[in-house]
């Protein structure tokens, strides 16, 4: 805290840049040039509460996986990835992790230590609509899996 304040302003601020007609990454352009290891595990909703006929918001939480494994993670990362919806009421977790409404992708131990982020992000391309599960939405479970 300044103990008596300015007249003028202590730094001077630049402008923000124009909106642009495409989404972009801000100032996370590029690789990140952190050399700390990272594990992450995304968790994404294919429950019937994200559904849409086209898929698109399936499609949408996919690419922003890819984006962020792409184009944002330390190169010496590990990845998982869970697919979640749920089974509803009176199945227990394993019940519904049977059938695959709970679904352990990718672990942060497969595809070498740190990860080939290639062929992470080969496995997240080639998740897609068939791998939309519908159903409840079980995010507490999905966190317990995780853990």
């Amino acid at each position: 805290p300044t103990v008596k304040p300015t007249p003028m302003p202590t730094s001077i601020i630049e402008p923000s840049p124009k909106p642009t007609t495409e989404p972009t990454l801000g100032n996370l352009q590029g690789k990140c040039s952190s050399t700390n290891s990272l594990d992450i595990i995304f968790m994404v909703d294919s429950s019937g509460s994200v559904y849409d006929s086209d898929y698109k918001n399936w499609e949408n939480e996919l690419d922003l996986v890819y984006d962020i494994i792409d184009n944002v993670l330390p190169l010496n990362s590990r990845v998982g990835l869970i697919n979640f919806s749920g089974c509803g009421n009176g199945f227990t977790l394993e019940e519904c992790k049977e059938q695959n409404r709970l679904k352990k992708m990718i672990s942060l131990k497969d595809n070498g230590s740190p990860n080939d982020l290639n062929t992470v992000l080969s496995i997240v391309e080639a998740i897609g609509e068939d791998d939309f599960n519908g159903g409840y939405t079980w995010t507490n479970e999905a966190l317990t899996m995780a853990l």
